[in-house]
């Protein structure tokens, strides 16, 4: 026999407990994923310290998705998507966010492109207006089309051609790969700028900046269902792009050492940076690499090349470098910039001393435990602002998803000794690349 009245009771239960979910079924500080039905995926993180609500729609795509001859053309349409549509002319946009106490920008990276707002929670409506209008309806007009080439090209000449870090990296990245598309400069060079045309970029447009390839993340003081109906509002009406199939990212075995110089009058210190190609975050290797950056070559008192090269045998000024986050595999670096009367194979020769010293022997306890102690450090106290918070979830996002994170971080909390030993031993070899970026006046005496 059922008892009804046992029934009557677990029906309420249920009921009151649904309700209580549904009163409190965001929890402040916590990350939740949805998902539009034209594939817009959104990430809301609500929290109530301050008025405000950081808005940043990131498309999928970056420089390595350009095929060859088009280097440049994501940041070219970065800069059309800014120069309006029937409802927003040129220009219209940045008084209005001006106006209204905002702040806004935008980036091309090698792996994605983000449209960034920041706003009073009163006026966050006007950051889902403007990103829909623009994802949609960017007009790409022929004569903007061709003064912004112009004005690209200038942006070109300035931080790559006449400036000595644009010079020093470019030749970086594209003497350290063969084929990897990170081997191209993210503004493109200069004679596929020139190549591209109006109808080129707005194909591309078509292509990529689309909602089934887009990422919307929305932090602070807001009602989550609250803003989800805003985000169906003005996005769930967009009609799906074509589907996009990741680019075919790899690279040959380096088998050669590979080494430049280069000089230049407007570097004051010598420069020496070496590099190694490593894997992804999401390789299983990726957490001790990560490690045995900060143990080896962090910019601190306390890596092993700082405490030698600069505190106890005074040949440089400076020591940075280790593991950067990327999409697809990119490079481990090594950056000293050399006291004017070092001797840069000198300091080549102790950096590779270090590096044997870590292939035979294990860190230590205390080493170990400092570096994940400096890892739980950093990622506490530079992700406290919602635009910080709001840049590392469409970052993680849009390379692995936002999940992987906090497997990544549970990854580096549990390296081992060993398996610093194992990646140097993996990764750090003799066929690395090795560069030299040295002033006009040493050329003589310093190469």
């Amino acid at each position: 026999m059922i008892n009804w009245v046992l029934v009557v009771i677990l029906f309420l239960a249920k009921e009151l407990c649904l309700a209580g979910l549904l009163e409190g079924e965001y929890e402040e500080g916590k990350v939740y994923r949805h998902r539009l039905k034209n594939g817009l995926t959104i990430l809301t993180m609500e929290r109530h310290n301050v008025p405000f609500i950081f808005h940043q729609l990131t498309y999928k795509v970056g420089s390595v998705n350009e095929p060859a001859g088009l280097t440049g053309i994501s940041h070219v349409v970065e800069h059309m998507m800014f120069k309006g549509t029937k409802k927003y002319a040129k220009g219209q946009v940045s008084k209005i966010i001006s106006q209204n106490s905002g702040i806004f920008n935008a980036f091309t990276s090698w792996d994605m492109t983000s449209y960034y707002m920041y706003l009073p929670k009163n006026k966050i409506e006007l950051a889902f207006d403007i990103e829909s209008d623009r994802m949609q309806n960017s007009i790409f007009d022929t004569a903007e089309f061709k003064s912004e080439i112009r004005v690209v090209l200038q942006e070109r000449r300035m931080r790559s051609e006449s400036n000595s870090g644009g010079i020093f990296l470019e030749n970086l990245y594209s003497t350290a790969f063969a084929v990897s598309p990170y081997r191209n400069p993210i503004i493109g060079w200069e004679e596929d700028l020139k190549r591209i045309t109006r109808d080129d970029a707005y194909t591309y447009y078509k292509q990529y900046y689309t909602p089934n390839n887009a990422i919307l993340v929305l932090v602070g003081d807001f009602d989550t269902k609250e803003i989800l109906r805003l985000a169906e509002k003005y996005y769930g009406t967009i009609p799906p792009g074509p589907e996009i199939h990741e680019p075919n990212v790899y690279e040959p075995a380096q088998k050669a050492k590979k080494m430049f110089s280069i000089v230049h009058g407007d570097v004051m210190y010598p420069t020496v940076l070496m590099a190694f190609k490593t894997p992804s975050y999401n390789h299983p290797d990726a957490p001790a690499l990560y490690l045995a950056g900060k143990i080896l070559c962090e910019r601190s008192r306390g890596s092993r090349l700082y405490k030698r090269l600069v505190e106890n045998e005074k040949l440089a000024l400076s020591v940075s470098g280790g593991f950067p986050i990327s999409k697809y595999p990119r490079l481990f670096t090594i950056s000293i910039q050399v006291n004017p009367d070092s001797n840069v194979d000198r300091i080549e020769k102790i950096v590779w001393e270090e590096i044997e010293k870590m292939k035979r022997e294990l860190v230590s306890d205390y080493e170990l435990q400092k570096a994940k102690n400096r890892y739980k450090f950093t990622e506490a106290s530079e992700y406290i602002k919602n635009s910080d918070i709001g840049m590392r979830l469409s970052t993680w996002e849009c390379y692995y998803g936002w999940d992987y994170y906090n497997n990544f971080y549970n990854m580096v909390l549990n390296v081992a000794r060993e398996d610093i030993q194992r990646v140097m031993n993996e990764y750090f070899k003799e066929c690395c690349n090795r560069w030299v970026f040295v002033a006009e006046r040493e050329e003589k005496h310093k190469i």
